[in-house]
């Protein structure tokens, strides 16, 4: 029936969490601070994370 309602996603947890930290952000505060977007987000964040060919070898 309703399957596609309250789906969470890490884009929309993202994206509240960007909401209110500019809501709640000090005027004085530069926009340095502000968080990216998410798609600048998770660019980065894929960048950083280990590739599968670079991980540490699991001990057996």
């Amino acid at each position: 029936m309703f399957s596609g309602c309250g789906v969470v996603t890490e884009q929309g947890v993202y994206e509240g969490v960007r909401q209110q930290q500019q809501i709640r952000r000090e005027p004085t505060q530069p926009d340095t601070q502000r968080l990216p977007d998410y798609d600048k987000f998770k660019d980065e964040r894929d960048r950083l994370q280990p590739k599968p060919d670079q991980a540490s070898p699991s001990v057996v």
